[in-house]
């Protein structure tokens, strides 16, 4: 070889021994050091390393576990390199406090180390949240913060009231507390006081922490008592009435609860949507964490789910924030593990597991405060987990071996299956009569390859979602089916077929008669159900497109929305007139109760005052439905008075067939009747409410017995026997009447007038209007249903008309009573007289006269009178019938 080829190899050996990075000969320009910095602040770790860009790139981990930091929405890497150094930047934009500990880059086996030390926001605590202060009293509200220990630092505050800052002299701060001073506070003086930590979003429009001041006047105040919650634990102090009252949530949970006290002096339901479990607001902020901090995914997440399940495991106890947010629990592992490259394994049986317990009848009230304050239907977003978690496991699901879960309130089947056999059948139930209840598929037969289905059975959760705008419309379990990915499920070419226990929908809601069903799916854009693509053939379901799908019956309006309202204006105004009617009947029979009192006068106050009772009720509580417990007792006391009513009719009934058919009878039955007036409906409603347990014991829309259970056969069974019984009586009494002497000697007319006027007298107090109920069955007969809503709702009116208004011994009462009030006026007015012309020392002689004769003429004159009107009174009230008491 020769000598110029010898030296361009070792040239080109040398060459490339220097482009090779250098064993040991990497230095780094950093030294380790610790650095401090505020949470919310831009951190910026700067890494240097003399050594050849062959030998990079730079990477960054945490300490001690070495887990590479890895770049996110919040986190940036930087590198840069040239011939002699290579560069990296690591920015943390803002930094947490979860970012606190150690960090380092390192090139090869050369390292640097950072420390970084967060001080973390002030925590501010204010309290009271809510306080009622008489007016010219003293009062105290501290500010706390409560991590003071953890910032190196003592705090300054800053007060406002309203949009006014108060002055520093009005307030005392010490290290970690501030407390606002306010002496002999006004009416003016009322409204929200905030407090902030100074160089922290201290003006007034940015500080969060609110207490609000009540000041009353003690003159006229309504107030709402102090009560012990036993649900909550908590205690709601005496309160001013409509007033919104806050305070820390329960042991162990984030957040304020909530009450209203109501403008009439009633406390409204306790509110929890703002309370939420100290596990499930901690499991949510790591999630929010690994979203932007990446780490170790399959870990974190398989311990947020091991922690929710076993608080979801007693679903009693769960509160309406809970639901709320372990529902974005979920949303974030959904979207957490969609967005992550590698596969994370998941506990399917736990992660379904949570949504069951979720969706046990225990939460129902829970849901509802949900559905009630919250814009979103949170509860349909439980559907859409499972669909996206469907797709989820579609990367790992096979034909061999699919993921069947049955739980209690639901059944899901992940699956993939083969398109040789293009067929998808979820069957997870069957009827009583042995038919399936589920969803089937025909596919393209041209469809090739194999796909991923997911299918799901809810059983509870048609009754968690919002109700549906159309009244009496109760909707049957849901189904759901979606598919993978490779088939078009907006349009399908053949229409997926369901198949719904409607005789269970119609046993469950004791729905009959002609039914009104529709088949629906779940509208995510609007929050309904939707019918659109939908239709019901041959008592089954097909629609064109795939999602959640149920059916909603509801029996067949036979009134139209005009005579609704109509009925109800009637309901409401005749009620409210029957009030006044049976309030000034037992006033007129109690002014005049010397003249009038009798067992059948005995009975009508107490028929008078169960129907006031009942009618108030009805006015004030039939609507709430909102407070299950409240609406329970309205509905247990209200079928309770109604019944008394109808027991009292028929106690009206006995004493007048007793009248006309028993020639004397000397002990009063009274105390007998009354006490089987008022106590049988006692056993009754106590029987039915032991035999339900309290559940179920009211409709869905209003304050009055459900058919759901047969409960409302415990008022309807009893009333129409009273009703029958009572007819009864009123032809006996006809008979009576029409084979009397006086009768007889009747013109045909006078006999005709007299029947309608007794039949009249009795219809109002032996209940028999009732009967107009049963003849209003369709629309063709809707007038029974006016003259039912008039006759019922105006009853008390009838009896103050019949009884006291047209009634000839009430009349004859009340003209006893004006002329015995007028006698004693004119017999003081005579006696002054008299006592006047007894003492006048100027007119001695007609003074003897008087002395002497007795009264001159003209007091004689009227002294006669009064004797013969005292006669014709005691004549009349001789005359006056005794009825029923002999």
């Amino acid at each position: 070889m020769k000598l110029n080829e010898i030296l361009l190899c070792l040239l080109w050996i040398l060459t490339v021994k220097a482009a090779v990075c250098p064993d040991g000969g990497i230095t780094n320009h950093n030294l380790p050091y610790d650095s401090l910095y505020e949470e919310g602040e831009r951190v910026t770790l700067p890494c240097q390393f003399f050594a050849p860009a062959d030998c990079g790139p730079i990477t960054w981990g945490k300490i001690p576990s070495g887990q590479p930091v890895i770049p996110s929405t919040r986190i940036r890497i930087d590198d840069v390199t040239n011939e002699t150094a290579l560069y990296s930047t690591l920015t943390i934009d803002p930094v947490s406090v979860r970012d606190e500990g150690g960090i380092f880059c390192s090139l090869k086996q050369v390292f640097i180390q950072f420390y970084i030390q967060i001080i973390p926001l002030p925590m501010v605590v204010i309290s009271p949240l809510f306080k009622a202060a008489k007016e010219g009293s003293d009062v105290i509200v501290t500010c706390n913060v409560t991590n003071q220990h953890l910032r190196h630092f003592n705090d300054t505050f800053q007060w406002c009231h309203g949009s006014n800052t108060l002055q520093d002299t009005m307030h005392a701060d010490n290290m970690s507390i501030s407390r606002l001073f306010l002496s002999n506070v006004a009416i003016e003086d009322s409204g929200q006081y905030r407090c902030g930590v100074r160089g922290y979003g201290d003006t007034c429009a940015n500080m969060k922490h609110v207490s609000i001041l009540e000041v009353y006047r003690t003159e006229g105040t309504n107030f709402c008592k102090e009560v012990f919650d036993d649900h909550t634990g908590l205690t709601w102090i005496a309160t001013p009435a409509g007033n919104i009252v806050t305070q820390p949530c329960m042991a162990n949970f984030t957040g304020v609860v909530e009450r209203n006290c109501g403008a009439d002096g009633v406390w409204g339901v306790v509110v929890t949507i703002g309370c939420v479990r100290q596990e499930i607001q901690s499991a949510l902020e790591d999630l929010i964490h690994l979203e932007t901090t990446p780490g170790n995914a399959e870990v974190i997440i398989g311990n947020v789910i091991a922690s929710i399940s076993e608080i979801t495991t007693n679903p009693a106890s769960l509160t309406s924030g809970d639901l709320n947010s372990t529902t974005a629990v979920l949303e974030k592992i959904v979207a957490i593990i969609t967005n992550t490259a590698e596969t994370v394994l998941v506990n399917e049986q736990k992660f379904v597991g949570i949504i069951d317990d979720m969706l046990a009848e225990d939460n129902l009230v829970s849901w509802a405060e949900v559905n009630d304050k919250s814009s979103d239907a949170v509860a349909s977003n439980l559907m859409k987990i499972i669909e996206n978690f469907g797709l989820i496991f579609s990367r790992t699901v096979t034909t061999a071996n699919p993921i069947i879960l049955n739980k209690k309130n639901m059944n899901v089947e992940f699956r993939r299956i083969n398109l040789t056999t293009p067929m998808i059948n979820f069957h997870p139930e069957q009827t009583l009569n042995g038919s399936e209840v589920g969803i089937s598929l025909n596919l393209d037969s041209d469809t090739s390859g194999n796909l991923t289905y997911t299918a799901a059975f809810y059983r509870t959760i048609s009754e968690i979602l919002p109700k549906s705008k159309s009244y009496g419309e109760f909707a049957s379990e849901v189904i759901s089916l979606s598919i993978g990915s490779g088939i078009e499920t907006n349009r399908l070419s053949s229409p997926v077929m369901l198949a719904f226990d409607v005789e269970k929908l119609k046993r469950k809601n004791n729905l009959s008669g002609d039914l009104s069903i529709r088949c629906v799916f779940w509208d995510f854009g609007i929050k309904q159900w939707s019918s659109n693509g939908c239709r019901y053939v041959n008592e089954s379901c097909q629609c064109d497109h795939l999602t959640n799908f149920a059916v909603l019956m509801s029996p067949i309006q036979i009134l139209d929305e005009v005579t609704l309202i109509s009925l109800r204006i009637i309901t409401i105004v005749g009620c409210s007139i029957s009030v006044v009617g049976t309030v000034l009947t037992m006033l007129t029979y109690l002014g005049l109760w010397r003249n009038v009192k009798n067992d059948q006068a005995r009975l009508l106050m107490n028929l008078c005052a169960a129907l006031t009772v009942a009618y108030v009720l009805f006015l004030t509580g039939i609507d709430k439905t909102e407070d299950n417990i409240f609406c329970t007792t309205i509905a247990a006391l209200l079928h309770y008075f109604f019944l008394v009513t109808f027991c009292l009719m028929l106690a009206e009934g006995i004493i007048l067939l007793m009248s006309v058919t028993v020639v004397f009878y000397s002990k009063s039955k009274l105390k007998w009747l009354l006490f089987f007036g008022w106590g049988t409906p006692a056993i009754v409603v106590g029987t039915t409410i032991g035999i339900t347990h309290g559940k179920e014991y009211h409709s869905q829309h209003h304050c009055w017995l459900t058919l759901s259970n047969g409960v409302l056969y415990s008022f309807a069974g009893p009333a129409v026997a009273i009703i029958l019984v009572n007819v009864a009586v009123i032809v006996r009494v006809q008979k009576a009447i029409y084979s009397s002497h006086f009768i007889v000697t009747k013109t045909q007319r006078q006999k005709i007038m007299t029947g309608v006027r007794s039949i009249s007298i009795l219809l109002p107090v032996l209940g028999v209007t009732w009967l107009f109920g049963i003849l209003a069955v369709n629309a063709d007969l809707v007038v029974f249903q006016y003259v039912f809503a008039l006759a019922n709702s105006l009853q008390g009116f009838f009896i103050f008309l019949c009884y006291c208004v047209f009634s000839v011994p009430i009349r004859r009462a009340l003209e006893r009573k004006i002329k015995l009030l007028t006698s004693a006026a004119l017999s003081s007015k005579e006696n002054y007289k008299i006592q006047v012309i007894k003492t006048k020392p100027t007119n001695y002689t007609v003074a003897k006269y008087a002395l002497t004769n007795g009264v001159p003429t003209p007091f004689k004159k009227a002294t006669s009178y009064q004797q013969a009107s005292l006669v014709r009174r005691f004549n009349s009230f001789t005359a006056l019938p005794n009825i029923g008491s002999r």
